[in-house]
């Protein structure tokens, strides 16, 4: 089984530049090899460059964070981000938003007291309804007994 050769890249002359075709994306690897390197030089430069103001941004927002929201107020970051998220939906966004939020916490009971006495006082309420009905019931207590 042998492998198949890649036929050669076609290069189509457009505005008097040469250009790859459109299938391999861009200009032949081998074509002026000094402008190549400078725009990866370049590249590399403006890309570590916005890192560096990314992390420093970043590190100044979580100072931020740390010091106004969780040290003044006492408030956890992540209810502050949800907060922030809310903020800034657009109007008919943060309407769906809150309709979907409702519609979640009344299909999950948030916001009614759980406790697990009352789910108690109705297994209870139900053994006695069925014993009631028993003890009344004679057909029912005859064949119990």
């Amino acid at each position: 089984m042998s492998k198949k050769k890649k036929p050669p890249m076609k290069v189509a002359k457009s505005n008097g530049s040469m250009k790859a075709s459109a299938d391999e994306g861009s200009a032949p690897k081998n074509h002026n090899k000094g402008v190549r390197k400078e725009i990866i030089l370049k590249t590399i430069k403006k890309v570590v460059a916005l890192e560096k103001q990314r992390d420093g941004i970043t590190a100044e927002i979580s100072a931020l964070l740390n010091t106004n929201i969780k040290g003044d107020l006492g408030m956890k970051i992540a209810d502050f981000k949800a907060a922030l998220r809310v903020y800034r939906l657009e109007g008919e966004d943060r309407e769906e938003f809150f309709d979907t939020l409702k519609e979640t916490f009344k299909a999950l009971g948030v916001g009614h007291q759980m406790n697990f006495l009352d789910e108690i006082e109705k297994q209870d309420a139900k053994a006695a309804t069925v014993k009631d009905h028993t003890i009344n019931d004679p057909q029912e207590g005859a064949s119990a007994g």
